[in-house]
């Protein structure tokens, strides 16, 4: 894709949030900016920004700048260090997916994604990594480059043992229910293999998918793909980086069998015609060869789906059998295995 016409299309869209009294602001994130060597950066200035709704950024035309929002301003202090804090207004205003916030803070010309539950927010800390130790931000702003092939990334996972005849386990994946999914960025060109974990967004559904069930002897992760993007952004001298990222779930969805499955020892028994639904579980955080695997580039994302009122799993009896939980009993537990 030629670099003149798409820096002739990206124009600056980003628009500033509101001034409100600092004694008000929410802290949403800490961390330090160092240099391409590890050292800190004192007096670097740090902005945070907000990323638009999916439907803004699927609408977007190659070549056009991504219109963020210019949420807050620090600087960081002599040991590198910062903390990021917003008016609870310009928060709320932010949330796109949910009541999920995509973020984005810049120092430099390096940069880091991080999601900020709006209702919840607990605030995030990083390392914003540098190459070039400026003080001030130089890169920007990110153009959409094309969309990618949409991949498959797991939503839920359940394990019934072979033995535990009667029991059938199955997954909702319900309208509203939100993934985090990891950012990939390369700093030199945006060639296969050269991205690596820059952060992470949230996404939402927009429909309900009932999931296929299962019983005796199956070891399940449950799978609906994602949109991705690839996205760029101009430096200075010459230098090009890109990301890619979700920019909004597909829907669909599969399935994926394991040959085993995980130490499960917190056990209780459930009799023959009950069922069991989680409700406060969490789902894990998948990486590696179960995470989103965006082949085009070369990169594996890291995908969390927390269980919920909207999203849950189920096991039915028709015989006695337990339900067993690998760090807790199965309400609170992280994965469930079902046993004889």
């Amino acid at each position: 894709m030629g670099g003149c016409a798409l820096a002739l299309m990206a124009l600056p869209l980003t628009t500033m949030a509101p001034p409100a009294d600092a004694s008000t602001n929410i802290t949403i994130a800490t961390g330090n900016v160092t240099d391409s060597f590890g050292s800190a950066l004192p007096g670097a200035e740090v902005d945070v920004y907000a990323w638009p709704d999916d439907t803004t950024l699927q609408n977007l035309a190659i070549g056009q700048a991504v219109p963020t929002t210019l949420l807050a301003t620090t600087t960081a202090d002599s040991n590198g260090n910062f903390t990021l804090s917003v008016p609870p207004s310009a928060l709320l205003n932010a949330a796109v997916s949910g009541t999920w916030a995509n973020l984005e803070a810049d120092a430099g010309d390096g940069v880091w994604f991080f999601t900020i539950d709006t209702a919840n927010p607990v605030p995030d800390n990083f390392t914003i990594q540098q190459q070039t130790g400026a003080l001030r931000p130089t890169c920007g702003p990110w153009v959409y480059n094309k969309q990618l092939t949409p991949e498959w990334g797991p939503v839920g996972q359940g394990y019934v043992g072979p033995n535990a005849t009667g029991v059938t386990m199955g997954f909702t994946y319900s309208k509203g229910q939100s993934s985090t999914i990891g950012i990939g960025l390369s700093v030199n060109g945006g060639a296969a293999g050269t991205y690596s974990a820059s952060g992470s967004n949230t996404e939402s559904t927009n429909t309900t998918v009932i999931m296929p069930s299962y019983g005796a002897g199956n070891y399940v992760h449950w799978l609906t793909q994602w949109r991705i993007a690839k996205y760029h952004m101009d430096c200075p001298g010459g230098v090009v980086k890109y990301h890619v990222r979700s920019n909004g779930w597909k829907g669909s969805d599969a399935t994926t069998f394991f040959a085993d499955a995980p130490s499960a020892l917190h056990c209780t028994t459930w009799l023959a015609g009950t069922t069991f639904t989680t409700s406060n579980a969490s789902a894990e955080n998948w990486t590696g060869d179960v995470a989103v695997s965006i082949g085009e580039v070369s990169f594996d994302a890291h995908i969390h789906t927390g269980y919920d009122s909207s999203d849950q799993i189920s096991f039915k009896f028709t015989k006695d059998r337990s339900l067993c939980g690998t760090n807790d009993n199965p309400s609170y537990a992280r994965q469930i295995v079902a046993k004889q």
